[in-house]
């Protein structure tokens, strides 16, 4: 769910659904390596909100910057689900391959980043899914610790 801010969407989860706790990462666009929107250089930053719930991750993305898929989507339609994480590939070499074979299946990728956690890269899937696709890869022994957790734990 793509949200103009984060704090008030993650305290809205819990205070209402219960849902929590949120471990917030924060990527700066300089943290985002070949980090294009629609094939061209970003600048395009994130501060993302996840929650693991059973199989399902939850994930809230509040856009920093003025540019970027999520900021068109909230300047386009407000806060809202953006996007569905489809398809987490076991090595960096299917993840170009699927890259590759979604592209060549007439959905072109609109946003991709280098993490130094991985991968990850959306696709424009409106016309077959009426929503967006990503597709991420995860290097093996990656640890992400939260910049920090909502509600606190202490």
């Amino acid at each position: 769910m793509v949200v103009e801010n984060l704090e008030e969407a993650m305290e809205s989860m819990w205070q209402t659904f219960g849902i929590g706790p949120w471990h917030v990462l924060i990527f700066t666009p300089k943290m985002i390596k070949e980090n294009n929107h629609y094939g061209k250089p970003s600048k395009s930053g994130m501060k993302l909100a996840i929650c693991q719930m059973k199989n399902i991750q939850l994930e809230l993305m509040q856009p920093t910057g003025n540019e970027g898929i999520y900021h068109d989507f909230i300047k386009k339609y407000g806060n809202g689900i953006q996007h569905v994480g489809w398809h987490k590939v076991k090595t960096e070499q299917d993840f170009f391959a699927t890259k590759t074979k979604l592209e060549n299946a007439g959905m072109p990728c609109i946003w991709s980043g280098h993490l130094p956690q991985g991968r990850f890269a959306y696709f424009d899937t409106l016309k077959k899914l009426n929503t967006l696709l990503e597709i991420a890869w995860f290097e093996p022994n990656a640890t992400t610790k939260p910049n920090y957790i909502y509600p606190s734990l202490d």
